[in-house]
């Protein structure tokens, strides 16, 4: 799963592969507090991890404008 979501980000080297590991970790862990079970598809975790790495950093914003 984790050469897929590289592929995806556009990351060819090994510097980000603790950083979405940790969040691979995490969708597992919500899907099984949610579900009971993390039995889900990869490309469901993929898209949920994809998510969590484009959005680190502005996490604590509801809302953000961007203009230009």
């Amino acid at each position: 799963m984790l050469d897929k979501i590289k592929l995806i980000l556009g990351i060819s080297e090994a510097d980000e592969d603790s950083l979405l590991e940790l969040y691979i970790d995490m969708v597992n862990d919500e899907l099984e507090e949610l579900l009971g079970h993390s039995d889900v598809k990869d490309t469901l975790k993929i898209k949920m991890v994809v998510f969590k790495y484009n959005r680190r950093g502005t996490e604590a914003l509801s809302a953000y404008n961007y203009s230009g």
